[in-house]
């Protein structure tokens, strides 16, 4: 909290403080020849739990072919327990990862294995929505 209170004679004065949660997200990009990404600007992290969603976040990282590396931003959003995650892309530039993990406030809560590719200004959604035909 930042800012003046002021607490008049026999009054009570309450001040409520925002807790941020840490998010980090660590992806491993593709190796083939054109799997790699921008490092920011290009792509919006959502994460989504049992208790809602963060914002979308451009999580600025690097994504070279066949590199491991993460991000970290910061959010007041309680999202519950982690059920997946959305990686929008607003550019041209597809990407192809083939490993995502999540940390929040330091605990691993989710990890994804597979090949997943972010096409030109689509969203590709973690875990794959299933259908019960």
């Amino acid at each position: 909290w930042q800012g003046t209170s002021t607490v008049s004679d026999y009054k009570t004065a309450t001040i409520n403080f925002e807790y941020l949660v840490n998010y980090q997200i660590t992806h491993t990009t593709g190796t083939g020849e054109h799997h790699d990404g921008t490092n920011s600007g290009a792509y919006l992290f959502t994460l989504i739990g049992t208790a809602g969603e963060t914002a979308e976040h451009d999580c600025s990282a690097n994504r070279a072919r066949g590199v491991t590396a993460h991000c970290t931003f910061q959010a007041p959003a309680d999202i519950g327990k982690l059920k997946g995650m959305r990686v929008k892309n607003k550019s041209d530039n597809t990407w192809v990862f083939v490993s995502m993990s999540v940390q929040i406030d330091g605990v691993l809560k989710g990890r994804w294995q597979g090949t997943s590719t972010v096409s030109d200004y689509l969203i590709s959604k973690l875990p794959p929505s299933t259908s019960n035909t």
